[in-house]
């Protein structure tokens, strides 16, 4: 829940695992949960969905882009922790860390150049469509 608080991050989750969304986590909320195979799936539609929330947070207030980078950057961390701590086949591997390391490049170039971070928000939904697509 680090920046979109818990109720937010919750949510996210019950819609991405069909589960009724009322930001609490209940029974309901893992029983659905643990019923979604494979989870690596799960884990990629919300690192997708947290990038689309950055990107709505910059298009709705575009001075909060000054965080893009950091944002971003923890994007990137969150799933090379995930990937070392969860063993995976060799290719869905390779792709989580494909996608972290966008995230890292993206943060780096946001953090080193006005005119990127101008377009970060475009970026955080070209990474969310990545996450989406594995």
């Amino acid at each position: 829940g680090v920046n979109h608080g818990t109720k937010t991050a919750i949510n996210a989750l019950q819609k991405i695992v069909g589960a009724g969304v009322d930001g609490v986590i209940g029974n309901d909320t893992v029983s659905h949960f643990n019923a979604k195979k494979p989870v690596w799936k799960t884990f990629a539609a919300l690192m997708s969905a947290r990038s689309k929330l950055y990107s709505d947070i910059i298009a709705n207030k575009p001075s909060q882009k000054k965080w893009a980078g950091g944002w971003m950057n923890r994007i990137g961390e969150m799933t090379e922790i995930y990937v070392a701590a969860v063993r995976f086949e060799a290719d869905i591997e390779g792709n989580l860390l494909e996608a972290a390391n966008t995230a890292r490049k993206m943060s780096i170039a946001i953090q080193s150049s006005s005119t990127i971070r101008s377009q970060s928000a475009t970026l955080f939904l070209q990474l969310s469509k990545k996450f989406r697509s594995l």
